[in-house]
């Protein structure tokens, strides 16, 4: 006998069985692990995939922390062309975000975009009618550019950066007495805005996706007397799952 060619694959998840034997067809027909992974990316990002995620974490202010609040997420993810929504409603906890993206893609594992956040964080306005502690409440504007990278068909990444373009704060004293601040363009390194995330794809069209989410800003009295700056954290743990078409 001869043999005429062989192929290894591992696998520890029953779900995995469909793309481990496709993958080893290809081992078999003379195509090495690199070609399969990349044909695997040419073939995901042909697709036309719709989703949505969910998600929680923790988020911070240089004051208080607290619960993040439910990440609602919806996107689409086309070869050249991509666009999400990322929401927190005001419910489950005391701060807001609104942050819309998208992105193009001229390369087949670089893209380029662009994003906006909206950012209202009362985390230490929970208790403001207790006398004697300071209560804080900032709202931020952000537009922000970035870097998409497909490294593979399963592995995902992006980060942006960018200015601040409105901020409002309003500081209530120890004795309940407001201040506010208000500010325009703000630009300093590291930026007062970014985004940062990373996401896994399971072959059953699940994923996991990490991101960081920072907005801040800063502003002063009316009267030019004072100036005061904040800004709020996330981190946020979130599933998802999409369709193809």
């Amino acid at each position: 006998g001869e043999i005429l060619a062989s192929g290894t694959i591992k696998f520890t998840d029953i779900g995995e069985l469909e793309e481990q034997l496709e993958k080893l067809a290809y081992l078999l027909s003379g195509y090495t692990e690199d070609d399969y992974r990349g044909l695997a990316l040419a073939r995901e990002i042909a697709r036309n995939n719709y989703g949505f995620r969910v998600g929680a974490g923790y988020t911070q202010n240089h004051h208080d922390n607290g619960f993040s609040g439910l990440l609602l997420n919806l996107f689409y993810q086309g070869k050249t062309f991509g666009a999400e929504f990322n929401g927190i409603p005001p419910i489950l906890a005391n701060t807001a975000m609104v942050n819309p993206a998208v992105n193009v893609y001229p390369f087949t594992h670089v893209g380029f975009g662009a994003s906006f956040i909206f950012c209202s964080d009362e985390l230490s306005m929970a208790g403001k009618d207790v006398l004697g502690e300071e209560h804080w409440h900032g709202e931020y504007m952000s537009v922000l550019l970035g870097v998409n990278i497909r490294a593979t068909h399963a592995l995902r990444g992006s980060i942006y950066m960018g200015p601040t373009i409105n901020t409002a704060i309003n500081y209530q004293d120890t004795e309940n007495i407001d201040h506010e601040y208000s500010g325009g363009f703000l630009m300093e390194f590291p930026p007062p805005a970014i985004t940062l995330d990373m996401e896994y794809w399971f072959p059953n069209n699940m994923s996991l996706r990490f991101m960081f989410i920072m907005a801040g800003g800063r502003g002063m009295l009316d009267n030019g007397t004072d100036e005061e700056g904040m800004s709020t954290t996330y981190l946020i743990l979130a599933a998802g799952y999409k369709f193809s078409l």
